[in-house]
């Protein structure tokens, strides 16, 4: 009798504390998932955007730049827009459409 009291105790409170703490659990995870998940998709639609207009940007950001830097930024952002169109097209195996894409963004 005593080890059957010990042992619906024990799964008493076992189950009281689920009860008690999965809907904050379940509700933090879902949370979190659509956080995550919300935060990555606006994540890849600036990235996108950022590298449709890179050449605008380049222009933006140059004024914040001293002028005697200016030709070695440009062409380091030249340098960095061609990688990564190389590593995008590349990588969507679209080899012959590197020369077009490029010409696009310019």
């Amino acid at each position: 009798d005593m080890v059957k009291a010990k042992l619906y105790n024990l799964i008493n409170n076992y189950t009281n504390g689920i009860y008690n703490t999965l809907p904050n659990t379940l509700f933090g995870f879902a949370k979190g998932v659509i956080s995550g998940t919300g935060t990555f998709l606006l994540g890849m639609l600036i990235g996108f955007f950022l590298l449709l207009g890179f050449n605008n940007i380049n222009e933006s950001l140059l004024i914040f730049i001293p002028k005697k830097f200016h030709n070695s930024t440009i062409e380091l952002f030249s340098k960095i827009t061609k990688a990564l169109t190389k590593y995008i097209v590349y990588n969507n195996n679209d080899l012959e459409n590197i020369e077009s894409f490029l010409n696009l963004i310019k």
